[in-house]
């Protein structure tokens, strides 16, 4: 009877606590590598490597399909293994090595520099390359990394998190569990939560006199998403979109990035300019204000401003995307009403969001849409991001009866009615402070404008509150 060769493959011993495959299997690929064992050598029998080293074959044979199937060993049943004669660790020594521990910011700056293109010297291989468009997104207005809590004061566009109802929102959240069922497993709906989308029709109606149902209402990440998927769907490369000038820095970049001639309209103490949109570009395709109160400067677009816009879509068949971003945050009366209120031929897109009043981790904004949008915008919704989760759009909707109208849980609710009244607290409390250390110059604080409730408690702020069961906040003794 022939038996093979038989060949000995000097191990290492097996350090404590490492499991015997994993041990098993560094040895044979660190021989293979070393040149121990060469490329076409036969390996042993698994029968006689599991009696030598005193592991099970099961163990050996688990051992040797991994190196087969990472392209170190081959063979068949019958001839036995065989070191590969080409190994993959050769193939891949040009390639970059992937990073083992978390990059560094400057790393992470070094590798979006590297996929930016072809290097100064013409070399192909440092990077793979970005598109024209790819380039223009990764020019991001936003912090990657996230932000820390708790933040610095009077940081734009961020809620006080140490003054949310925390233990009113965590036991909605029982609740709702509670009420889970298996429905809720399926997919949901491409537009949205329906119960949410009948509270927030039946809120800016309301508020911000807009006339829809829950049908035009369309929920979404954020008001980055409604921008970047009106841009898809109506912008063509080359069209030219009207943005205010300072305005916000995030629709410049996302409009840019989808190919569009950017029309910088000037802003004065009545809002955008339309005479001057007018005689920059008269047919832009699209417009992007900030109506309520104009990101930065703070004034709201006036009623004339406001109907000289919508004459001028009507006129040239133009999208206005209305983002109304702080509209909660209003010192004396009512909040305005919106412009998308004064729309009858359906050419606004109205869009607010959630996270700015409750938390940033929220992730809830909505958009209300013309009639005949609707279906192409959540077309595009289920096409681009499937649908929402459920889990945050059930928290925020309070259980209704079957038959009765849905509204906002109460954790939503409180926020919503105390904010302003928070806000102007701490800004009554910032003028009082200025006017005392400069009483020559006292401070001249505009009726309307609110920078947003600060995110760090100052002497001058009110008190925290709590949440008590009915949803209302009450002061801590």
């Amino acid at each position: 009877m022939r038996r093979a060769t038989e060949i000995d493959i000097a191990l290492n011993a097996r350090p404590d606590g490492m499991p015997l495959q994993r041990w098993l299997y560094g040895e044979l690929r660190a021989a293979i590598l070393d040149g121990r064992l060469a490329r076409g050598a036969r390996l042993p029998a698994t029968r006689d490597l599991a009696a030598r080293h005193r592991v099970s074959r099961g163990t050996v044979l688990g051992v040797f399909a991994q190196l087969a199937a990472e392209g170190y060993l081959s063979g068949a049943v019958g001839r036995g293994s065989f070191v590969a004669s080409e190994l993959p660790d050769v193939r891949l020594e040009s390639a970059p090595a992937p990073a083992s521990e978390p990059a560094s910011a400057s790393a992470r700056a070094g590798r979006r520099a590297a996929s930016a293109g072809p290097s100064a010297d013409g070399d192909t291989n440092a990077g793979i390359g970005l598109s024209a468009r790819g380039r223009l997104l990764a020019r991001s207005a936003f912090a990657v990394e996230g932000r820390t809590f708790p933040s610095r004061a009077f940081r734009p566009s961020q809620p006080d998190l140490q003054l949310f109802p925390f233990a009113l929102w965590a036991r909605v959240a029982a609740r709702r569990s509670r009420q889970s069922n298996r429905s809720m497993l399926a997919d949901g709906e491409a537009q949205g939560y329906a119960p949410l989308r009948e509270a927030i029709a039946a809120h800016v109606r309301v508020t911000r006199g807009i006339a829809c149902s829950a049908d035009h209402v369309a929920i979404v990440g954020s008001v980055q998403q409604v921008l970047d998927l009106s841009a898809r769907l109506w912008l063509d490369p080359g069209d030219t979109v009207w943005l205010e000038d300072p305005g916000y820095p995030g629709a410049r970049l996302l409009f840019e990035a989808a190919g569009a001639r950017i029309a910088a309209v000037p802003v004065d103490t009545n809002g955008i300019d339309v005479a001057a949109g007018r005689q920059l570009a008269p047919h832009a395709r699209l417009a992007y204000v900030t109506a309520g109160r104009q990101a930065p400067l703070g004034p709201a677009l006036s009623l004339e401003r406001r109907l000289a816009l919508l004459d001028w879509a009507h006129t040239h068949r133009a999208l206005v995307i209305e983002d109304d971003y702080d509209s909660e945050y209003r010192f004396e009366g009512r909040p305005l009403a919106a412009l998308k209120s004064l729309d009858n031929a359906g050419h606004v897109v109205y869009c607010g969001t959630f996270s700015k009043l409750l938390f940033p981790a929220l992730r809830i904004a909505y958009a209300v849409l013309p009639e005949r949008l609707v279906e192409p915008f959540v077309a595009a919704l289920s096409l681009t991001s499937r649908h929402v989760p459920l889990d945050h759009r059930r928290r925020c909707t309070r259980s209704s009866p079957k038959g009765t109208r849905a509204g906002m849980c109460g954790a939503c609710a409180s926020c919503m009615a105390s904010a302003p009244g928070r806000c102007a607290k701490r800004r009554a409390g910032i003028g009082r402070a200025c006017s005392r250390c400069r009483p020559s110059s006292p401070v001249s604080m505009r009726p309307r404008s609110c920078p947003k409730a600060p995110t760090m408690r100052s002497p001058l702020a009110s008190p925290p509150k709590r949440a008590s069961r009915r949803g209302h906040y009450r002061r801590t003794r």
